[in-house]
């Protein structure tokens, strides 16, 4: 139990309950089913902007973004999609400031489809992830290729079932690179169907986590008369060897694929582990396959770490390719210490303090040392504000108890302490 603090009434008294058990948390927590699987923590590239624990963001890479001369001929539709968690439905309102009126826009999203040529169903909710299937419908007889659907603003949603990520068409305010769903990806040249009633439908997987607002942004882009300049796929990702976190190396190879068959490099963002971005090497037997040799020089904890791969070949557009692979770092098993600490005294009023007290129950079952003490005086939202810390356990005083009202109240204090094993754990009573 966390130690509980009760303001009461005029004397304001501050009761402070403890013994508490702690709760095992390593700086990058597991979050999937991979990671729990093999037991890594696993960072995320798209929440994530401490490099200290996990890739930076996609877009803060130094391989996103970059010169792009976008044609706005190349985009097809743009709009907005609200989500209703009550109802589970979807409100759909198109975005006529980004549409133009020439070639694209205006023969396949001016009208002629029933229940439009852009539409939707939603075949279920399930813990956060909606399952939607697009349909994008072209009412004429014109020939359109690479027909992809981009999400521009997500918020905190993810694309589950992506099919990599593009640098074409970024709004203002927007990441350098943007998830995107490939329409046609079965068919050879990925010709959209003529009209009219030509049709294609894609599976989206969405998930939206509890809290995060219910926009989407997204745009709908072609290419025309003939299919994209610019590498459409990154796939078929390999990490060959064990990637050790001391001082380990290992191989990563991923396949590219271009229309023209003119690549001309495919680049990493290997940051995390030497501080460099790499560049792989194409393999003469497969020229869809390229390959780089990477070394841990950085020592990153194990771990799993999305990484951001790019691909790039001549286009008027300066457009490129990404996507982003699980990278595995092993390491010996660790568990988190066991946490422990009391309060004294557990009664103050008004303008008094309290010191809390690391306890006698910290241990850690990997016989690591704690080495980081860090103390949260008002737990009660659930977030752990370190308020004061020290690396050698002493205990530490609470500011003085402010007046809070006439009413007890209760305020929730909280330890976390950090061992040095690899990677150090972290728990929290």
């Amino acid at each position: 139990m966390k130690p509980i603090l009760n303001l009461i009434v005029f004397s304001v008294m501050l009761i402070i309950l403890s013994g508490c058990s702690g709760s095992g948390n390593s700086p990058v927590s597991p979050d999937t089913k991979d990671a729990d699987t093999l037991n890594l923590p696993i960072s995320d590239p798209i929440d994530n902007t401490d490099p200290a624990k996990g890739i930076p963001r996609a877009d803060y890479s130094p391989l996103a973004g970059g010169d792009i001369n976008e044609d706005p001929d190349g985009l097809l539709y743009a709009g907005t999609l609200e989500l209703d968690a009550e109802s589970g439905t979807i409100t759909s309102t198109i975005d006529r400031t980004q549409m133009v009126n020439w070639n694209v826009t205006g023969y396949l999203f001016s009208g002629g489809c029933v229940g439009g040529c852009f539409r939707y169903t939603i075949n279920s909710i399930v813990d956060e992830v909606w399952d939607i299937d697009v349909t994008i419908e072209n009412p004429v007889p014109i020939q359109a290729y690479d027909v992809r659907l981009i999400f521009t603003e997500l918020g905190n949603k993810t694309i589950e079932n992506l099919d990599g990520y593009s640098d074409l068409f970024d709004p203002p305010g927007a990441p350098f690179i943007n998830p995107f769903i490939a329409f046609l990806k079965e068919y050879i040249m990925r010709p959209f169907p003529y009209g009219p009633g030509g049709t294609d439908t894609q599976k989206v997987m969405l998930k939206w986590p509890t809290g995060d607002p219910p926009v989407i942004k997204y745009i709908v882009t072609a290419s025309l008369p003939e299919n994209t300049q610019e590498p459409y796929t990154i796939y078929d990702f390999v990490q060959i060897d064990e990637f050790y976190w001391d001082q380990g190396e290992c191989n990563l190879g991923v396949s590219v694929q271009d229309w023209q068959w003119d690549i001309t490099q495919v680049l990493v963002d290997t940051t995390l582990f030497n501080n460099q971005v790499l560049r792989l090497v194409n393999s003469p037997e497969s020229p869809e396959k390229f390959e780089v040799h990477v070394v841990n020089e950085n020592n990153a904890y194990p771990g799993i770490y999305p990484t951001l791969f790019k691909a790039e070949s001549p286009n008027s557009q300066n457009a490129s390719m990404y996507n982003i692979y699980d990278v595995v770092v092993t390491g010996p098993d660790q568990n988190p210490p066991v946490c422990d600490f009391y309060v004294d005294p557990d009664q103050i009023t008004t303008g008094q303090t309290t010191w809390l007290h690391p306890g006698p129950g910290i241990s850690d079952p990997d016989f690591n040392d704690i080495v980081f003490y860090e103390f949260d005086f008002f737990y009660n939202d659930g977030i752990f504000d370190v308020m004061a810390s020290n690396a050698t356990g002493d205990p530490v005083e609470s500011p003085p108890a402010p007046y809070l009202g006439p009413d007890p109240v209760e305020v929730t204090m909280a330890l976390r302490i950090t061992d040095d094993g690899v990677p150090p754990m972290s728990s929290i009573c």
